[in-house]
């Protein structure tokens, strides 16, 4: 396990504190803009489907069958 030396004091302590908070806004920035990347690309993939499968008249997606 990883020893973490503590603040001694309580400015260090809020020091630590906020630049650990900035740390985990700034991941949730990367994390929520890789999910809106990620949903507009199966937008994209689906959009796709659903044309081909018009265009050419063919089924692509997978049927559900219920057993």
């Amino acid at each position: 396990m990883k020893k973490v030396d503590l603040p001694t004091t309580v400015e260090s302590l809020q020091t630590l504190l906020s630049k650990e908070r900035k740390e985990h806004e700034a991941e949730l920035k990367r994390l929520k803009k890789e999910l809106d990347k990620e949903k507009l690309r199966s937008l994209a993939n689906s959009t796709m489907i659903d044309l081909a499968e018009k265009m050419f008249n063919i089924s692509i997606r997978k049927k559900s069958d219920a057993k």
